[in-house]
């Protein structure tokens, strides 16, 4: 399987660097998954309706932890990864 270019934004790299080393190796492994296998069900993915102008989706990194990501220009970028309150504020944000 051809594995999909991956972005990594600036605030996904700040968010990423916070975390304990046990959870970011969960995220570099979930990463892998989403630019080799997007419809991975472990991934639990799914578009954010709340976010106007964008296409933004969300995936499953642990019981609290979320991805949040955007397909664009044939590669994945990543935007941010924490709480699940990172999902509920998606709608204020802007990406691009």
């Amino acid at each position: 399987m051809t594995r999909m270019p991956v972005s990594y934004m600036p605030a996904f790299l700040e968010s990423y660097r916070q975390l304990p080393a046990r959870i970011r190796h969960i995220v570099d492994s979930k990463i892998e998954q989403l630019a080799t296998n997007p419809g991975y069900r472990s991934l639990q993915a799914h578009k954010l309706r709340q976010v106007k102008g964008e296409t933004i989706w969300s995936c499953y990194i642990s019981i609290n932890k979320r991805l949040l990501y955007q397909y664009k220009h044939g590669q994945i970028y990543l935007w941010d990864v924490g709480e699940h309150s990172i999902v509920e504020r998606a709608h204020l944000r802007r990406f691009g």
